[in-house]
């Protein structure tokens, strides 16, 4: 064995892993945010209108009854 195959360092087996879990979990984050977003962004237009509108008020509540 040479001088060189002696002196890798020790690599983690777990370096991947961990680095893909980490990679999801923020991944997850940031479709959390753009979910709230588009939430945010298509439901208040939608309640602003149920505001002005009571008929649309009435159309939605005949939709889930």
């Amino acid at each position: 064995m040479s001088d060189i195959e002696k002196e890798k360092p020790f690599r983690n087996p777990n370096r991947a892993r961990d680095h893909l879990a980490n990679e999801r979990t923020y991944l997850a984050w940031i479709r959390t945010a753009v979910s709230l977003e588009h939430v945010t962004h298509f439901c208040l237009p939608v309640f602003h209108q149920k505001l002005q509108n009571r008929r649309f008020h009435r159309l939605v509540g005949r939709c889930f009854r």
